[in-house]
């Protein structure tokens, strides 16, 4: 599959002769610019790494709690199913804070799109976690610690609406057609 998604962008690119030396491949398709002055393009990389952090430490705290909900399947299921998306997020942030402004087609799809979209799988997973875990506190659970499965909730529905609203980001990004290198 990933090879045929490299194949969608080969056509943005034109392949150049250079007399016997090794061919030269020049980016013809649209370039993607943040259009932000720089001081706010520095706030907009910084806010994506600390919403990058949090998810991550989210998780991470959500995973240390030791409840009764975390040993069923319909609590932990998609709260493991969850790593795979925040894995893309982290990807695309990194991508997005470590990567250039002018962006070309498959820089933005690989940072901005794939933040929005992982971000959303985030909140969806992390919902359905929250929801086992309530279903868990109303239906199963034998009160062994109600405060560890708060501490629980409270992570998976603090991580829901960190995706949410990362996913939710507007970032204003202008087009240029290629004959406008800069």
């Amino acid at each position: 599959m990933g090879l045929v998604r490299e194949r969608n962008y080969a056509k943005d690119y034109i392949r150049q002769e250079d007399g016997g030396k090794k061919p030269k491949y020049i980016y013809q398709g649209t370039w993607y610019v943040v259009d932000l002055p720089d001081e706010e393009y520095k706030k907009l990389k910084f806010s994506y790494g600390i919403s990058g952090i949090v998810l991550f430490a989210m998780l991470i705290l959500a995973g240390l709690v030791n409840t009764g909900g975390s040993r069923t399947i319909y609590v932990v299921f998609p709260y493991i199913i969850t790593v795979f998306p925040l894995i893309y997020t982290e990807i695309g942030i990194c991508n997005l804070v470590f990567g250039e402004r002018r962006m070309t087609q498959k820089a933005y799809d690989y940072s901005l799109m794939r933040v929005r979209k992982s971000a959303a799988a985030i909140a969806v997973l992390a919902v359905c976690s929250a929801v086992g875990e309530l279903a868990y506190l109303i239906f199963a659970s034998s009160g062994g610690n109600p405060a560890g499965e708060m501490i629980y909730l409270m992570a998976v529905t603090l991580m829901a609406a960190a995706a949410y609203l990362l996913g939710r980001r507007k970032v204003p990004v202008r087009t240029e057609a290629s004959g406008q290198d800069s």
